[in-house]
């Protein structure tokens, strides 16, 4: 297989540099999840459609959508064959993701939400990045720059550096922020048995895709491609009537971290509970926002204590509230228009959020990473025996 037959021109000059060769180039299976998803499925799909790397496939999961999501599918499947349309009844996102790894040819295969995008280069640097490492790092990841409803920068983004064993790191705090933002060796999926969909037996949805990282993070080592790739899609008000059902779910999530790892250490679950309480305060609407704001404190007050956005959330909750209807209204930043090298250049934003990050996960395994080996959780190996870079 030639280059030319993968990455469109203008860019097989970085796919060379990308590490990959052109005699063994591995198919992507990107998986979509849809239902009810009109308003965003084609632009999503487009975006897939549209990367350097071309030898993929898009398969597309229809979850029981009562609108045009299969009838825009088809459409676009019509045009280009690498997308591929399956349709069941509606039984959740874990159930779609499964369905559609099942059905994926991919050595490599990306879980992707309906409503973002990738850009150009995403698939390229993502695959680049696993086929530079051995086969105990299972998971690359990017970073997202956030989205509106009309695919607008808003200026916001999700970054992290962290890199190796990241167990304990990635339970108290969601460091990937986003189900799309991911590449993984399909073996993750057969090793972990891929995304529980008792969550939505319990009628608590929500962290499937966090629990499924987690069970992923206690097999293999994780590698970033620290670029914006990703944009994820931030619609205003979509958390506030969810975050009760989010927090059973993160709580649900939790018990079974504990049923597996019944000697983990306590604390985890208190800084996990703290940092995603914190987080529905940030995304929920100002009914609540106080209320998870007490909750956060009660979970680890000192963890609140050192963490500046505790006190914004609270002073917005204090004297903002009849005036904000959204703490996503709130600018974070000065600037009237946005691009991903905009965004790139506050630096000052981004050091401190990785400094925070990496300052947090070194004195996680300072402090408990011989309790964490004891627990059975990876502690610097990976099942393959990889050890940390």
């Amino acid at each position: 297989m030639k280059y030319s037959d993968i990455v469109s021109p203008i860019h097989s000059r970085a796919l060379r540099h990308s590490g990959l060769s052109s005699a063994q180039v591995p198919l992507v299976s990107l998986v979509v999840p849809a239902h009810n998803a009109e308003r965003f499925i084609e632009g999503t799909i487009r975006s897939l459609l549209s990367q350097t790397y071309r030898h993929i496939e898009v398969i597309v999961i229809d979850d029981g959508s009562s609108d045009r999501t299969a009838a825009l599918v088809t459409s676009i499947q019509e045009e280009d064959p690498r997308v591929v349309l399956l349709r069941q009844a509606n039984l959740g996102v874990a159930a779609a993701r499964n369905a559609g790894i099942e059905r994926a040819r991919g050595e490599l295969i990306a879980p992707v939400d309906a409503d973002d995008l990738w850009y150009p280069r995403a698939i390229e640097k993502l695959a680049g990045c696993l086929d530079e490492q051995g086969p105990g790092v299972g998971i690359a990841y990017a970073w997202s720059a956030y989205i509106d409803e009309q695919g607008l920068l808003t200026g916001g983004f999700r970054a992290a550096t962290l890199e190796g064993d990241v167990f304990a790191t990635l339970l108290c705090h969601n460091f990937l922020g986003n189900a799309s933002c991911t590449m993984l060796r399909r073996e993750c999926f057969d090793v972990t048995g891929g995304y529980d969909s008792g969550f939505r037996e319990h009628a608590e949805q929500g962290c499937e895709d966090w629990d499924f990282y987690l069970r992923v993070s206690e097999h293999y080592h994780f590698r970033v491609v620290p670029e914006l790739l990703i944009g994820y899609r931030k619609v205003a008000g979509r958390m506030s009537s969810d975050s009760e059902r989010m927090a059973r779910s993160h709580s649900y999530m939790l018990q079974k971290v504990y049923k597996r790892h019944p000697r983990l250490p306590g604390f985890l679950s208190r800084i996990s509970k703290s940092s995603f309480y914190l987080y529905l305060a940030d995304e929920g609407g100002p009914a609540s926002r106080g209320a998870w704001l007490r909750r956060a404190f009660a979970s680890a007050p000192l963890l609140c204590l050192i963490r500046p956005r505790f006190y914004m959330l609270w002073v917005v909750d204090v004297f903002l509230s009849d005036s904000r209807s959204d703490i996503g209204t709130i600018p974070r930043t000065s600037d009237d228009g946005h691009s991903l090298e905009s965004i790139r250049q506050r630096k000052w934003r981004l050091h401190t959020m990785l400094t925070a990050q990496k300052v947090f996960h070194s004195l996680l395994r300072i402090h408990d990473g011989a309790r964490l080996s004891k627990a059975g959780i990876a502690g610097g190996e990976t099942a393959s025996g990889a050890s940390d870079r």
